[in-house]
């Protein structure tokens, strides 16, 4: 399934460094954040909206002038649900969420999750960077709080067509020839 991950320019070129996308990392929401991100997960999403909003929110947090997300290739039976967005959307605990598929927490909360890395070349496919909301005179920064507003409107289909006309730097494994 082709899913979003979005994070702040610098974070991604760890990710590029690494060739992963790591589930055990520090997170920026910890137990001690009002909404706490729960450790050993990769949070994605079917929403291209979203997983700028979400990069673009890390992006300023770290005052970066640029985000970027990832599109990845995930197989659905290793799908979970995202608790975490769940609780924080809804108001629903994890115990009441236990019932709940990968699918029903796209639908409900814009998100979902993997119990593992993610590595380039082979599930992580290609990386778009924005220009963050607060750099304000970049040309693309317009196009930027569009497509945010696109994810409240649940309208993935114009933020995909907005973005075909974007560059997309695409990952693929350079073969050594004998």
């Amino acid at each position: 399934m082709r899913l979003y991950h979005g994070t702040s320019f610098s974070a991604s070129q760890s990710i590029i460094t690494s060739e992963k996308i790591l589930h055990e990392i520090q997170r920026t929401y910890s137990e001690s954040s009002l909404f706490p991100t729960t450790n050993g997960l990769v949070y994605l999403t079917d929403n291209i909206g979203f997983a700028i909003y979400v990069a673009n929110k890390e992006a300023i947090l770290r005052r970066e002038d640029f985000l970027s997300v990832f599109e990845v290739e995930v197989d659905d039976a290793e799908l979970l649900p995202d608790f975490d967005q769940l609780h924080y959307v809804h108001g629903i605990n994890r115990e009441d969420a236990r019932h709940l598929t990968y699918s029903d927490s796209l639908e409900k909360a814009q998100a979902c999750c993997v119990a593992r890395s993610l590595h380039l070349f082979t599930d992580i496919t290609r990386q778009l960077v924005l220009p963050s909301n607060i750099n304000r005179k970049h040309q693309l920064r317009p196009l930027t709080s569009e497509l945010i507003m696109l994810r409240k409107n649940g309208d993935h289909q114009k933020a995909s067509d907005m973005l075909k006309r974007q560059v997309w730097h695409t990952f693929k494994k350079v073969f050594e020839q004998k």
